[in-house]
């Protein structure tokens, strides 16, 4: 589970249910060499050690400094990140230009796996709160793994697939509990439409 702030545990005793928090990884290891850190991610669990080995020689190991950004919200993604080590917030902006902490992640978690399937624009941006290293795993990189070993391919797809579907339904679950919250808040005010 992703280490809440002061700020954050106010906003949740308040009824309110963060919308984007790291649901795969609830039991971390500090540090991590990069076919363990592989192993542990939901993405790439599943496959042999012999896969592993092969999808290891498809990522790129990226250090960033504190405050560095890994993208920024709006740019097209190319690609996931699994953190080594340091910490990473994910961060949007909102409509008067604040910026908004959705999560604060540690080694182990992963963002950006959507950037896997297409280029779209981020939905936040990933800035680095320490000296922060990483392992990238780029979508071009993927497809042509594809191409070459379509089962070991399809495996991370399946895998993929699965993730995004679990996120999905954490979020209805999230916007749900929130909109009971706002609707039991407005009855009680005596709010009317």
């Amino acid at each position: 589970m992703v280490n809440k702030t002061t700020n954050e545990k106010k906003i949740i005793k308040k009824g309110y249910i963060p919308l984007w928090e790291n649901i795969f990884n609830k039991n971390k290891k500090p540090e991590y060499d990069n076919l363990n850190l592989l192993e542990q991610t939901p993405l790439f669990c599943l496959l042999s050690k012999k896969e592993i080995k092969k999808v290891s020689l498809l990522i790129y190991e990226r250090n960033y400094k504190r405050d560095e950004f890994l993208f920024k919200e709006g740019n097209p993604g190319a690609g996931m990140f699994i953190i080594k080590n340091g910490s990473i917030a994910i961060e949007r902006k909102s409509e008067k230009g604040d910026t908004i902490l959705l999560a604060t992640l540690s080694p182990g978690d992963f963002v950006g796996d959507l950037a896997l399937l297409n280029d779209s624009p981020r939905s936040a941006s990933a800035r680095c709160l320490l000296n922060t290293k990483v392992i990238a795993f780029f979508r071009q990189d993927l497809f042509n793994l594809i191409d070459r070993e379509p089962i070991l391919g399809s495996k991370i797809l399946k895998e993929l697939a699965i993730m995004i579907g679990e996120r999905l339904k954490e979020t209805n679950e999230a916007l749900l509990k929130n909109m009971l919250i706002l609707n039991r808040s407005k009855s009680n005010t005596g709010y009317k439409k």
